[in-house]
């Protein structure tokens, strides 16, 4: 009895949320993929997406291919394309697999003056990134310059490269194109500021802002900053429990297919170029 008037005693003195165990299974991922977020407007839009095959990237192209564009995948392994491929269920709607090398700025340029020039091109999703185990701790001192660079390169050079591609290939032939960088809350969050990859993303986060402005009469470039997601750089997979404390709005890590929805809802139809919509639940920056 005094056990249990302790434990009373200090519930009530404790701010704490009971949270049921919500898992993430395939049915809830599902539970995404009914209806155009956009009403139809993406149908038969050409849609690049890179890092296809990393876990926002895959729910990105099943988002487009349900919206009834036709995609390019692209990733570093042709065998993981290749599987992303086999398991789509609109896989007469996905163009074609390219891998590209995001380390290698010649290769970064060569496929994507490829995919410009073969391929009207309405929507680019950049999606690849690489996250180190060293940045999941405030570190600074002890981060390997390698690892720092592949960083970097993976994260933001590609990306730089390859808005200034579209951008010059848009001006030339008076068309548009709509790019959509998948930045992170770590590019915002203080603690992350110590990483590489923090670094990397406040960098895009800054050069979406300057380079909508540049590019603007050809281009509309924005960024969406996703927090804690259940994939595996987020240490979740299928079948985990992804409900967390009362802190957060919606009361679970968000789930890839949410991210996916907001991708393509930004793609049809909203004028927010220079932006960068943060899509996390509450979570402290």
């Amino acid at each position: 009895n005094k056990a249990m008037g302790i434990l009373s005693s200090l519930k009530r003195r404790l701010n704490y949320v009971v949270v049921k165990p919500l898992l993430y299974h395939q049915e809830v991922a599902d539970a995404y993929s009914g209806v155009s977020v956009v009403d139809g407007k993406l149908k038969g839009k050409t849609v690049v997406v890179t890092g296809a095959t990393g876990g926002i990237g895959r729910a990105i192209v099943k988002r487009f291919l349900l919206e009834g564009c036709q995609v390019i995948i692209i990733g570093r392994d042709i065998e993981k394309l290749n599987h992303l491929q086999e398991s789509l269920p609109d896989q007469e709607k996905l163009i074609t697999c390219i891998t590209m090398n995001m380390q290698d700025a010649n290769d970064v340029k060569e496929k994507t003056i490829a995919i410009l020039h073969h391929h009207s091109v309405d929507v680019w999703v950049n999606c690849a990134g690489v996250f180190k185990n060293k940045d999941r701790f405030p570190v600074f001192r002890s981060y390997p310059q390698q690892d720092f660079l592949e960083v970097m390169n993976t994260n933001l050079k590609s990306c730089w490269l390859i808005c200034r591609l579209i951008a010059a290939y848009m001006k030339t032939n008076d068309s548009y194109c709509k790019v959509i960088n998948i930045s992170s809350i770590c590019g915002y969050a203080k603690s992350y500021g110590y990483t590489g990859y923090g670094m990397s993303k406040a960098g895009l986060i800054a050069m979406t802002r300057v380079m909508a402005e540049e590019y603007q009469e050809h281009m509309a470039i924005i960024g969406i900053a996703p927090g804690s997601v259940a994939t595996s750089m987020g240490e979740r997979q299928l079948g985990d429990n992804i409900a967390v404390g009362g802190n957060m709005i919606i009361k679970h890590i968000g789930m890839p297919e949410e991210i996916a929805t907001l991708v393509a809802f930004v793609a049809g139809d909203i004028a927010l170029s220079g932006k960068t919509i943060i899509a996390s639940a509450d979570e402290i920056l």
